[in-house]
């Protein structure tokens, strides 16, 4: 296995990667050469395939997946498939709750992964999460425009057009996830856990990753 060396590793709660694997092995036992297939075209998982050998062994250490024996078809090479843990489902929805809470003014592109892993929470769940994201972005949005508004009549606006662009991303993101909050509350989205974990074990090998690829290579 890949091991990284000299860079510290980021702790496995907010490593994209890492729980972008456990969510694929949530829906069923699988080996890394397949996980690298199904998310090889999500923007926010960096350094395939050294990122995610990475990811696995940390998440083996952890006791949050573990390794079959490995086995060999035809001529491939040999194969581990890992399944996740009892305590690895219970990591992954604290996880992807915290990631979909919590807004991340450094990395924009934990949101679109929080979104994109969001089939793995229940629609309770979800919710709950979402509204505690969309508090804290009113919260930067009422605080940051109460700087801009005291700086008006200190500095010229072109020097406030980097801050007028970040709050109106904030802003953008607020409604977003206001209506997103609306869709789960009136019941127009939602979806059963137990359901899609069943057409994740049931789907031919390939199914899933085609359905994935398409929606991959249509965001790309």
């Amino acid at each position: 296995m890949y091991t990284q060396r000299n860079v510290p590793p980021r702790p496995l709660n907010t490593d994209l990667t890492a729980i972008t694997a456990l969510g694929l092995l949530a829906e069923r036992p699988r080996h890394p050469y397949e996980m690298q297939r199904l998310i090889r075209n999500k923007t926010y998982v960096k350094g395939l395939p050294r990122s995610l050998y990475h990811a696995i062994d940390r998440l083996a250490a952890a006791g949050l997946v573990e390794a079959g024996e490995p086995t060999r078809e035809g001529r491939r090479p040999e194969r581990t498939v890992y399944s996740i843990t009892d305590a690895g489902r219970e990591e992954l929805e604290s996880w992807l709750a915290d990631l979909l809470a919590t807004p991340d003014a450094n990395d924009a592109s934990a949101y679109s992964a929080a979104l994109s892993l969001i089939p793995y929470l229940t629609p309770k769940q979800a919710l709950a999460a979402l509204r505690a994201r969309r508090s804290s972005l009113e919260l930067e949005l009422a605080g940051g425009r109460a700087r801009m508004e005291g700086l008006r009549s200190m500095l010229p606006r072109l020097l406030m057009l980097e801050e007028e662009q970040r709050l109106a991303a904030v802003g953008a993101e607020h409604v977003f996830t206001a209506g997103l909050i609306g869709e789960l509350e009136r019941g127009e989205l939602t979806w059963d856990v137990d359901e899609l974990r069943r057409l994740a074990e049931s789907a031919q090998d390939g199914d899933l990753a085609n359905l994935r690829a398409a929606l991959g290579d249509a965001q790309g």
